[in-house]
């Protein structure tokens, strides 16, 4: 027998009724306790866990807003930001290690398997795309963003909720608090901050970028806490600027997992459709709120119809959908995506004299060195509560080699590993982010996480005055992030004075890391491999023997010194004051870091030449071509990337050697050897966009301006070419 939900989608799928006159139908058929259920989780966080995820390791979906009576299906709920882990299934590298990869395609496949794979487990919405931007090595949650740009971040998240949505339903996250849009401010400080509203609305202009773009049906609300309030006042801002600014209407807003509202009945008036995951408590406060009247049913229905109607969308685009067999979960074919994925996200930063790939190794004897080399780059979380299949170590990988005799030391002795690199043709040599000890003293306090919800947005983007609490100091995974081991760099140091010419370092970190000047001058090559996941064996493989390029370019800046860092750290409470981040801050301050934004060798020659582009932008977005060259005699990617800057600002600048640009566009493709192609690139106006503390927007000024075809931030050798934007356009 169909369930009156089903007969609501079959009226829409055949003319009868709206989507949204069918959630208004379905929600008059309910009680009023199956009405009020739907604003809140079934199980509680204990309950969820003892189902199998942290005792057995297997992953289950979280459900929310049922009614099995009625048929609702409801939202089944699967987590996993910090490297697109669900449960056993495929891990892939981290999204800040993809975001390396420049490659918005393969990130829609990386959507599409992990979409197929959560369907497959009892999923229908996948709520893992974050859309941080990293501020600094320090910040909590960097593995699990898109790097320091804004644009990447848009771009990527973008790519992945579509490929996502073949399946399920996706949800990106989390605003506010919980992206690197955080200060650190005394109690006293003063609240009137136009650059700190600036990096809040580009934040949710990303939200509101992604979601229409790509059609995402939820958004994951910040668990941080500010002035004693959880959830509400976050919510208040997305309300105000998705529903009451933008008129997204029909955007599902659920809190994450591990918070819960000290306020239930101020979260149902802020627009928080559905609380996660702590037993029954906003049930019963909203159902003695009712009771006293001090909310209204009204509430109630505008977010249980909210609720229902993404139901209904995605039952309407799925109904004849085939349910993905089990079998998909970690199939060959995704993880050999994995593998590619992990070649494609590996940025190489030196290789003097074309030393890397090791293409004749044949009777070779090769030198592994570094506890690294001896371990499965697996990346699960504790929060993500998951037990995930081992991976494979470099070592095991590299060892399936035949053609060459594989020697390791961890280099916890190290004579032992200087007199075994004196005798090895090749020495790979691992360092890894500093994993305890606290010996950094950049890092001697640690991290402070604070929430910008204090900020008012009772009118759309207009902050009140306000106190803000002292932020409270916590421990975070990432706090000796920035910096490598010291052990590790005691080893490279040791080697490196009698193996330098014939050693490669391999990076394996989850956030920018200091390189110090003395490595990159000693070693051949210099390759960052980032946050893998548990086919960083086999991917680094690939690209040591020339199987696969490494095709990464860096989505941050790799800072050049531990002063630097220092200095980073520092500024880091300044920059939200200035609205800038990442490569934007040396830009401002004329630092020069060891290795850019977007920098990254491959094993071909890339040249750009011209681009074209229209004399007149007058759109939000534009398309500018580039022609590229491989002239190497390999193929490799070229990664155009299209930076952009105000010409007065430019010719003005007396700060800077260099003009302040902003990446705009970029796009990858493959070039075989002698090839060259004409490379479209879509740019967004919106890089170059100014906030108005009058108008409380975006707006990207009429001018003229240059447009440059780069490799990396700051990279001047390459074609450029004016414009002009004969009017202001608004965002």
């Amino acid at each position: 027998m169909h369930t009156q939900f089903f007969r609501a989608v079959t009226q829409t799928l055949t003319g009868e009724t709206t989507v949204a006159e069918a959630a208004g139908l379905v929600y008059g058929l309910m009680r009023d306790d199956e009405r009020i259920a739907m604003l809140q989780g079934a199980w509680s966080l204990s309950h969820y866990l003892s189902q199998g995820q942290l005792t057995t390791g297997q992953m289950v979906p979280y459900p929310a807003s049922t009614s099995p009576r009625l048929g609702i299906p409801g939202f089944h709920i699967v987590d996993g930001p910090s490297g697109s882990v669900v449960g056993c299934s495929t891990e892939f590298p981290s999204p800040l290690s993809r975001a390396a990869s420049f490659d918005c395609n393969q990130e829609r496949l990386i959507g599409e398997a992990i979409g197929a794979e959560v369907r497959a487990l009892g999923g229908n919405l996948y709520s893992g795309i974050c859309l941080h931007v990293t501020r600094n090595p320090a910040r909590r949650g960097t593995p699990e963003s898109y790097g320091e740009d804004p644009l990447v971040a848009m771009s990527m998240g973008t790519a992945i909720a579509k490929g996502v949505r073949t399946h399920v339903m996706a949800g990106i996250r989390h605003s506010i608090s919980d992206s690197t849009i955080t200060q650190q401010q005394s109690k006293d400080a003063a609240s009137e901050n136009p650059a700190a509203d600036e990096q809040l609305l580009r934040h949710l202009c990303s939200f509101r970028d992604v979601v229409g773009d790509s059609g995402a049906e939820a958004i994951l609300c910040s668990n941080s806490s500010a002035n004693d309030t959880v959830h509400g006042k976050s919510t208040s801002m997305l309300k105000a600027a998705f529903r009451e600014r933008w008129k997204m209407h029909d955007i599902v807003m659920i809190s994450n997992f591990s918070e819960t509202s000290p306020n239930p009945v101020t979260s149902v008036r802020a627009g928080l459709d559905v609380e996660l995951p702590r037993g029954k408590g906003r049930t019963t406060s909203v159902e003695l709120a009712l009771e006293y009247g001090t909310l209204d049913w009204s509430n109630i229905q505008s977010i249980v119809e909210r609720v229902i109607a993404a139901q209904i969308q995605f039952c309407r685009r799925t109904l004849k959908a085939s349910v993905p067999d089990i079998g998909v979960v970690r199939c060959k074919r995704h993880i050999d995506l994995a593998r590619r994925a992990v070649a494609n996200s590996m940025v190489l930063l030196k290789n003097e004299r074309d030393f890397l790939p090791l293409s004749d190794s044949t009777g070779k004897k090769v030198a592994l060195l570094g506890v690294i080399a001896d371990r499965t780059n697996d990346h699960a979380e504790e929060s993500a509560h998951v037990h995930t299949p081992s991976g494979i170590s470099p070592l095991a990988a590299i060892s399936n080699d035949a053609r060459s005799t594989i020697q390791h030391n961890s280099g916890h002795k190290i004579a032992q590993a200087v007199q075994l690199a004196r005798q090895a043709d090749t020495v790979i040599i691992f360092l890894g982010s500093c994993r305890g000890g606290h010996d950094s003293a950049v890092f001697s306090r640690y991290h402070v996480g604070f929430s910008l919800s204090s900020l008012s947005f009772k009118q759309p983007f207009q902050s009140r005055s306000h106190k803000i609490e002292s932020p409270k100091m916590r421990r975070s995974k990432t706090r000796n992030a920035g910096v490598l081991d010291t052990s590790d760099l005691d080893l490279a140091r040791a080697v490196l004075e009698v193996a330098g010419s014939k050693s490669v370092v391999v990076v394996q970190a989850d956030s920018s890391v200091v390189v110090p000047a003395w490595l990159r001058q000693k070693c051949m090559a210099v390759l960052f491999a980032g946050n893998s996941g548990r086919q960083f064996g086999n991917g680094l493989r690939d690209v040591l023997f020339g199987v696969r390029e490494p095709a990464g370019r860096l989505p941050f800046v790799l800072m050049d010194s531990e002063r630097q860092l220092q200095e980073w750290i520092a500024r880091d409470d300044k920059a939200i004051d200035d609205g800038m981040c990442g490569y934007r801050v040396f830009q401002k301050y004329n630092l020069t870091p060891a290795y850019p934004f977007g920098y990254g060798l491959g094993y071909g020659d890339i040249s750009l030449g011209p681009l074209w582009c229209k004399t007149h932008v007058t759109d939000s977005t534009f398309n500018v071509t580039v022609r590229a060259e491989n002239s190497g005699s390999t193929q490799s990617a070229a990664v155009v990337q299209i930076y952009g800057c105000r010409e007065t600002r430019r010719k003005d600048s007396v700060a800077s050697t260099r003009p302040a640009m902003f990446l705009l566009g970029f796009s990858k493709e493959v070039l075989l050897p002698g090839q060259t192609s004409e490379i479209p690139v879509l740019c967004r106006v919106e890089s170059l966009a100014e906030f108005d503390s009058v108008t409380q927007s975006l707006t990207a000024r009429a001018g003229s301006y240059e447009l440059y075809a780069c490799r990396y931030e700051g990279d001047m050798s390459g074609a450029h070419q004016g414009t002009t934007i004969p009017r202001d356009i608004h965002y």
